[in-house]
């Protein structure tokens, strides 16, 4: 599907809005943790749990939304989903305990899932295969901005005022971005086209047994596993090991956007010149010298911010290079069924987020060395995975010849 009106900056900002308030959920978050966790006088890994389950639950939602935008539209999806994250947020802000702080915390990252899904597959319906990788990457570097400006804006809450006014600012931003959806997003998907629940149902289960959509999601998820392990443990790190602010964190975090954004002005610029299998390869090959980087200042003892936040802005600058062509490229096997195919892809990154984010984090009490051993493994995984698809790709072309 394509039409003049919907190309357009404004269709973009939307977009870009949409698929922000999941991620923003996620990182205004982490500068409070530690906050969090002596507030309520509770251990690490209870802690641990307000991030690791908000992710699982993103990535549970993902699969759902996804095929439901496929039988229903993008656009009521669209609005339910942020219904949702409005709910869950307030939740949140006023929950009395930290049980109750962990299911607002599930309700909002299930609510904030459905940007991430949706996003892509209307920059699918409305932009087509050619242009999809190239468009998603501008999206990507329109909405990061606000992740980049979260944590910062975290920790000036959790330092200046109270770790619950942290939710007061998601509620607000779900409201603006439900009012920019209700009024400003048209349905892109060509209903008629699409068949019932069970077809959905069969395409997702075709998808999963296809090795080479398989080895792009899984790909996605690697590298979200990554970055994840970054983000889960970076903050205990340097407010609980090194003693540093929650403000100092959330201004070390802008490093780390600053690279996914450099990832994606680059992924945007030549994806479509050099090709999504060697924008993967690239990015991938980053992330695991960027790993192996981090690991050699620490073990060599420099315990410091810049080990810590410039090896972080590589692992993110690699994701930026190589996430975007991932996700083009697991969509493009299955066209016809862009929400389910992104849905899964969304799950399987958010379902390695959240293990490596609960069990890095749970092992991040005096050292950084799990921080490091968690990052080694996804980058080898995602490098191989990688590997895998190239390898079939041509192996499929061969056949055919």
């Amino acid at each position: 599907m394509t039409s003049s009106g919907h190309e357009t900056k404004y269709l973009i900002g939307i977009l870009a809005a949409f698929s922000a308030v999941g991620p923003v959920a996620t990182q205004i978050l982490l500068p409070a943790l530690p906050s969090i966790q002596s507030g309520f006088a509770i251990d690490l890994g209870t802690t641990q749990l307000t991030l690791s389950l908000s992710l699982l639950a993103m990535a549970l939602a993902q699969v759902a939304c996804g095929s439901w935008s496929d039988r229903v539209g993008r656009r009521p999806t669209a609005i339910w989903g942020l219904v949702i994250y409005f709910a869950g947020s307030v939740i949140c802000g006023l929950a009395p305990n930290i049980w109750i702080l962990i299911v607002g915390r599930v309700i909002q990252g299930a609510g904030g899932a459905f940007g991430i899904v949706l996003s892509r597959a209307i920059i699918r319906d409305v932009y087509g295969p050619e242009r999809s990788a190239a468009v998603i990457s501008i999206v990507t570097m329109a909405f990061v901005v606000a992740p980049m400006l979260a944590p910062v804006i975290g920790g000036i809450l959790t330092d200046y005022t109270h770790w619950r006014f942290v939710f007061v600012f998601t509620s607000c931003v779900g409201l603006l971005v439900l009012a920019l959806v209700w009024w400003g997003l048209k349905e892109t998907r060509q209903l008629e086209e699409h068949g019932d629940e069970g077809t959905a149902r069969l395409r997702a289960i075709d998808l999963i047994r296809q090795p080479l959509f398989l080895s792009y999601a899984l790909q996605c998820g690697f590298t979200m596993g990554i970055f994840f392990v970054f983000i889960a443990s970076a903050p205990f790190v340097v407010v609980n090991i090194l003693g540093h602010t929650a403000t100092i964190y959330g201004i070390g975090f802008v490093i780390i956007s600053i690279g996914y954004v450099i990832g994606n002005l680059i992924s945007a610029r030549i994806s479509e010149r050099i090709g999504t299998d060697a924008m993967m390869l690239a990015g991938t090959f980053l992330a695991f010298l960027s790993a192996v980087l981090f690991g050699g200042l620490l073990i060599a003892g420099y315990w410091t911010l810049w080990a810590i936040f410039l090896p972080g802005a590589m692992i993110a600058l690699s994701a930026g290079l190589s996430l975007p062509s991932a996700q083009t490229s697991a969509i493009n096997v299955a066209p016809e069924a862009a929400g389910v195919a992104s849905g899964i892809t969304g799950f399987l990154q958010l379902a390695f987020g959240a293990i490596t984010a609960q069990l890095v984090g749970i092992l991040t009490t005096t050292t950084p060395y799990p921080m490091v051993a968690g990052a080694l493994i996804m980058a080898v995984l995602a490098f191989l995975s990688v590997l895998f698809s190239r390898r079939y790709s041509f192996s499929q072309v061969n056949r055919r010849e």
